[in-house]
């Protein structure tokens, strides 16, 4: 089987209903072509992008648990549950957030088959109490072969959705 061709994607992701409203995906730069004249090719694309969607950049770092925010105290918790079949292959995540003011609720929970999988952190939203957590993820393809690693984001809101209020 051929390898499928590197290609540069963008999407821009509803963290409020978890759901991609646009994606576009590029050639990637590949050796002929450096990195940083890619971008500058590309730069007017991206500006009109975030033009449209009313986008602002963030100059912001990724952010670890456990945060304290309005003397709040929240942790994250990855739970995975492997596979009863093959003990090697995760078929659960589930992605659980306790704040010390609100209680625990589950950000993401999803059933597929992963090799491994992480939480990278969270960048914070510049408008509203809402994080979008990073999670990368190797899924386990056909047959067991292997797979490029893959970035989930998923939105979670600081204070809606806790079961206290």
């Amino acid at each position: 089987m051929p390898a499928q061709p590197e290609v540069n994607r963008f999407q821009i992701i509803d963290l409020v209903e978890d759901r991609v409203v646009f994606v576009k995906e590029w050639p990637s730069w590949g050796s002929g072509v450096s990195k940083e004249s890619w971008w500058a090719d590309h730069e007017d694309e991206f500006s009109d992008l975030f033009l449209r969607f009313q986008l602002t950049p963030v100059d912001a770092q990724l952010g670890l648990f456990p945060l304290i925010l309005d003397n709040e105290f929240y942790t994250l918790v990855l739970r995975t549950t492997l596979s009863q079949t093959d003990s090697s292959w995760i078929e659960r995540l589930e992605v659980v957030v306790n704040s010390s003011g609100r209680g625990i609720k589950t950000v993401r929970d999803e059933i597929g088959y992963w090799r491994w999988a992480a939480v990278l952190g969270f960048l914070p939203s510049p408008f509203e109490n809402r994080l979008a957590l990073v999670l990368l993820v190797q899924p386990a393809g056909w047959l067991g072969t292997t797979q490029p690693l893959r970035f989930q984001v998923s939105g979670l809101s600081l204070k809606a959705g806790f079961p206290k209020p």
